[in-house]
């Protein structure tokens, strides 16, 4: 049972080794050619930045309550809330 254990374990540290090594010599030479790694050309990324910009707006703007408005409005004043479940 020892020798299955030590066989196992070593099988494993080899693999990942060896999986990391692959990994840092593909990524070196994808990086050192200046390969672009998104299919999209850099004007389509602006533009969906932008509409991601803009839906991030919109659900910031949906979140905005009636108490968010109202403690927005009375500011000075201090607010609390207190929220409760009843089971």
């Amino acid at each position: 049972m020892k020798q299955f254990k030590v066989a196992f374990l070593s099988s494993l540290i080899t693999i990942l080794v060896v999986s990391t090594i692959f990994a840092l010599i593909y990524y070196k030479d994808g990086f050192a050619e200046g390969t672009n790694l998104s299919s999209q050309p850099d004007s389509m990324q602006v533009v969906a930045k932008a509409e991601r910009a803009n839906m991030i707006d919109s659900i910031y703007n949906q979140r905005q309550t009636i108490i968010t408005k109202t403690i927005s409005e009375v500011s000075p004043a201090v607010v609390g809330i207190n929220v409760s479940r009843n089971s």
